[in-house]
């Protein structure tokens, strides 16, 4: 995936909605899937494991993901609470896009709350995830706050729950999938110690887009 290309990467679930000139990333409702209701905590280090439930894992979790473009203009934001609810925060920015009452530009935001479950255990440091639930915060339209012209769109469309995975600290680096290695090379080196990772990641495995521990 093209990191540069901000109208692919908000999250699986989202959809694409034109406002105005611009076309802008909006949330959808994340469809329940079937899957395991628990799994293996996830080790506290690199090479131990602790067998409790599920949930555990979003309990040793980081609070906070983020993911950049690494040319600027737009980030998504996860903040994640211990019981696996969150909240997705993504701002995309157009300098370009001005008006007479508006010179400064114009802010794409989305606020949303949502939460993941835990389908399985797929290694000792690798996990996956799924959206059971997503909802948008916010009412749609714009404003105007201080010389910037503020957009919340308004969602189009749905897509079935999507897929995560969770990549643990100690995680070998030539084991994550291209999309991990290919995003950010300057933002993969700085959460790894040259073999293995450093920080938590949060995989978008649909969109491609790794979200790195920020906390």
């Amino acid at each position: 995936m093209n990191q540069n290309h901000p109208g692919s990467v908000l999250m699986p679930w989202v959809r694409r909605l034109v406002v105005g000139p611009a076309a802008v990333l909006v949330l959808g409702l994340g469809a329940c899937q079937d899957g395991g209701s628990s799994a293996p905590a996830p080790p506290t280090t690199p090479g131990t494991v602790e067998t409790t439930p599920g949930d555990a894992l979003f309990a040793q979790m980081p609070a906070g993901f983020g993911l950049e473009s690494g040319a600027g203009g737009w980030s998504d934001t996860i903040e994640l609470d211990q019981d696996g609810s969150f909240t997705f925060h993504s701002e995309r920015y157009s300098r370009a896009e001005t008006g007479p009452d508006y010179p400064d530009g114009t802010l794409y935001e989305s606020w949303s709350t949502g939460r993941f479950e835990v389908v399985r255990q797929v290694g000792d440091l690798e996990y996956e995830l799924t959206v059971v639930a997503l909802d948008q915060r916010g009412t749609p339209g714009e404003r105007i706050d201080d010389g910037v012209r503020v957009v919340t769109p308004e969602p189009t469309d749905y897509a079935p729950g999507w897929s995560f995975t969770v990549y643990l600290p100690g995680t070998e680096v030539s084991d994550l999938p291209e999309g991990v290695q290919s995003w950010s090379p300057l933002q993969l080196d700085s959460a790894t110690d040259g073999s293995t990772l450093t920080r938590w990641c949060l995989y978008d495995t649909g969109l491609e887009a790794p979200y790195w521990q920020s906390d």
